[in-house]
C-alpha cells in the first residue's frame, strides 16, 4: 500500500516471478469496478491457473455473473479447493474496487479466503481505511510507502548502474526515496532541484498525469492550494482554501495516498505534512 510511483506492481511482479506456486493475476481496471465484472475476472485469472494446475479440473457446474455475493464466494472456494499447493491470487489496483472491499466480493475474501488461495492486493492507502482489521492483526502482511522506498544504498546503486556523478544523499534528501523521483534523477542526470528544469518538468508532469488527474476536480484544487505549506493543520487549511469541509478534504487526501501524511500533536489534534517534493513541484 503506497501512493503512485512507488512500484508496487513492479515489486509484486518480481516476487511472483521468483515463486514456485501458481500465481493468478487481476487487475482492477476501472474506479468502483461493479461487482459482475469483478466476479468475472476472478473467476477467470483463477481458473486459468487452476487448469494450468490441474489436468482433470472441471469449472464449477454453473457460474453466473448475477449470482448474490456468497454465492460468488462459493464458486470462488469451489475453484480452488482441490489445489493441494494452494494458489496465490494477485489484485492490482485494488483500491479502485471501492465497495466490493468494505462489504462486497473482495471484502469477504480478504476476511476470510479459503484455506487454498493466498489473497494480495495491491494499491494505495485508501486500502487502510477498509482493511483496518487485517492490518491490526497481521501487521507483517503489509508493505507500506516506507518499505518501499529507497534508501541510501539502494540510492547509490542505482546511481552508479546508470552511472550518474550525482552524491546519493543529495537524491535522498530531494526525493525522501520515492522511486519514480529517484529513477528519473539516475536516468536524468539530475537532482530535482537542477536549474536546467527537466528533471522538474518531468516529476510535475507524473504529479499531474498519474496522481492529480484521479482526484475529483475540488480535491485536487484544494491539494493544490495547500501545497504551498508542507504542514497543515484544519485551520490553515480552511483560511489557505476557504474550505469549511477543510478536514474531510485533508482526511480524505490522506487515505487516498497523495503525499499527505496524517500526524497527531500537542493534545491529539492532527497535523498534516505533504511530501516535501510535492510540495516544491506545485507551491508558486
Amino acid at each position: 500500500m503506497a501512493p503512485s510511483g512507488y512500484g508496487k506492481t513492479t515489486a509484486v511482479a518480481e516476487w511472483a516471478a521468483q515463486q514456485n506456486r501458481p500465481i493468478a493475476w487481476l487487475s482492477v481496471m476501472a474506479e468502483g469496478e461493479d461487482r459482475r465484472a469483478l466476479f468475472t475476472g476472478i473467476m477467470t485469472a483463477l481458473g486459468e491457473r487452476v487448469k494450468a494446475e490441474t489436468d482433470d479440473w472441471q469449472p464449477p457446474a454453473s457460474w453466473n455473473a448475477r449470482d448474490g455475493v456468497r454465492t460468488m464466494y462459493r464458486h470462488i472456494c469451489e475453484t480452488v479447493r482441490g489445489l493441494e499447493s494452494g494458489l496465490v491470487l494477485v489484485v492490482d489496483d485494488a483500491h479502485l474496487a471501492g465497495n466490493e472491499l468494505t462489504n462486497g466480493l473482495l471484502g469477504m475474501l480478504a476476511a476470510a479466503a479459503p484455506q487454498q488461495l493466498k489473497l494480495i492486493l495491491v494499491g494505495t492507502p485508501a486500502l487502510e481505511t477498509t482493511l483496518a482489521k487485517q492490518i491490526i492483526t497481521a501487521p507483517e502482511a503489509r508493505l507500506g510507502a516506507t518499505g518501499l522506498a529507497f534508501d541510501l544504498e539502494e540510492i547509490q546503486l542505482l546511481l552508479e548502474h546508470f552511472g550518474t556523478p550525482l552524491d546519493a544523499r543529495e537524491v535522498l534528501e530531494y526525493t525522501q526515496g520515492w522511486p519514480i523521483a529517484v529513477h528519473m534523477a539516475a536516468i536524468g542526470g539530475q537532482r530535482p532541484s537542477s536549474s536546467d528544469g527537466d528533471l522538474e518538468d518531468l516529476l510535475q508532469d507524473y504529479i499531474h498525469d498519474h496522481i492529480l488527474t484521479a482526484l475529483p476536480g475540488p480535491l485536487a484544487t484544494f491539494a493544490l492550494t495547500t501545497t504551498v505549506c508542507t504542514e497543515l493543520s484544519e485551520e490553515l487549511a480552511s483560511v489557505l482554501t476557504g474550505r469549511a469541509d477543510a478536514r474531510e478534504h485533508l482526511d480524505a487526501l490522506a487515505q487516498q495516498g497523495i503525499f499527505l501524511r496524517r500526524c497527531f500533536g500537542a493534545n491529539e489534534v492532527p497535523v498534516y505534512r505533504w511530501h516535501a517534493l510535492f510540495a516544491r513541484q506545485w507551491a508558486p
